[in-house]
């Protein structure tokens, strides 16, 4: 849209795809990082090689998280990596819309990584009605765990990671004050 209405106020096309390659995209919103495999485990002792990292962490909803999928798909390169927790304050639809997300990323992965119980269920169940094979599956307590174990033992040089959603610790933990 925004190429659309530059070129139409009369800028050159070339100028504004020129300006578009040059755009900062903002932190945790579909940030793509190119980040050392090692990195992700969290001690520098990971494999060695790279991963792009699609950082999505800050919210998600299901639109968001079904362009962010298409994202990944479009990717070149190794195999495609899902980290999430699933989506947060959805109200009734949330089963649903969860389920809907990971029905999508069973048809775009190569491996799933669940992370946490809030939506676990429903991730499971959309990954399996996506005909994703069971032993393509991690389940993490957290987002540190699992990433860890990527850096330590799944990813290879050229692979692509998609963190989709980050819930804060709190938001499964009991809080005691």
């Amino acid at each position: 849209a925004s190429f659309t209405m530059a070129c139409a106020l009369g800028l050159a096309p070339e100028l504004v795809i020129a300006a578009i390659r040059h755009v900062k995209t903002e932190s945790n919103r579909l940030e793509p990082v190119k980040a050392s495999i090692g990195s992700f485990a969290g001690n520098g002792r990971g494999r060695m090689g790279q991963v792009l990292r699609l950082n999505d962490a800050y919210n998600s909803n299901p639109i968001g998280f079904a362009a962010a999928l298409d994202v990944l798909a479009a990717q070149r390169g190794g195999r495609k990596v899902l980290v999430t927790p699933g989506m947060i304050e959805l109200g009734e639809k949330q089963y649903e819309e969860n389920h809907r997300a990971a029905k999508k990323a069973a048809a775009v992965c190569d491996l799933v990584a669940v992370v946490g119980t809030a939506n676990r269920e429903a991730l499971l169940e959309g990954l399996k009605a996506g005909g994703f094979a069971g032993e393509r599956i991690k389940q993490f307590a957290d987002m540190k765990a699992a990433l860890a174990f990527l850096g330590q033992e799944y990813f290879e040089d050229g692979d692509v990671v998609l963190i989709e959603n980050d819930l804060p610790d709190l938001y499964e933990s009991n809080p005691k004050f």
